[in-house]
């Protein structure tokens, strides 16, 4: 899998290279937005950690990618 670059971080969501934008599950406050180069580090450490747990198969992404599509404002695709 090719790791995935963030590009931009806002309080309630990210943005990757290839353009898709993510809601946060929970929003940063506006004083505790990090940068892009601070949430790619949290971004890969989970990343690494959800793929050791077998978090990212097929199934799981899909999983997550219909819930995450029905998150009003969502342009993440299944």
């Amino acid at each position: 899998m090719n790791r995935t670059v963030i590009t931009r971080v806002t309080e309630t969501e990210f943005q990757t290279e290839d353009g898709r934008t993510v809601p946060h599950p929970v929003p940063f406050p506006k004083d505790g937005v990090p940068s892009v180069e601070e949430f790619q580090k949290w971004y890969d450490h989970w990343h690494a950690v959800f793929d050791a747990e077998g978090l990212l198969d097929e199934y799981a992404v899909g999983n997550l990618q219909r819930h995450l599509s029905r998150r009003k404002g969502s342009d993440v695709k299944e």
